[in-house]
């Protein structure tokens, strides 16, 4: 009776270690997903600020564009009252 309950206990012991080693494991990989979706959400920001900034960029440019085309029709009128 006594063997039995030693192997019982060692059984025991034996898937406790198993569930720590198990719970470690997946301790470790719940870091590493926070630690990636962290990196995840500022590498969004990151392009967020980019496009953005490409936005504005291609704004300005087309204000550029409308500017220049309204100085060479004026440059054509004043060349052409000439």
């Amino acid at each position: 009776m006594n063997e039995q309950l030693d192997w019982l206990l060692c059984l025991h012991n034996e898937q406790v270690n198993s569930l720590n080693r198990h719970a470690d494991q997946i301790n470790s990989l719940a870091d590493n997903l926070s630690r990636l979706a962290a990196l995840l959400r500022a590498e969004g920001d990151r392009i967020d600020g980019i496009v953005i900034r490409e936005r504005e960029d291609n704004q300005r440019m087309l204000a550029m564009d409308a500017r220049i085309e309204e100085l060479i029709q004026r440059i054509e009128v004043l060349e052409d009252t000439r």
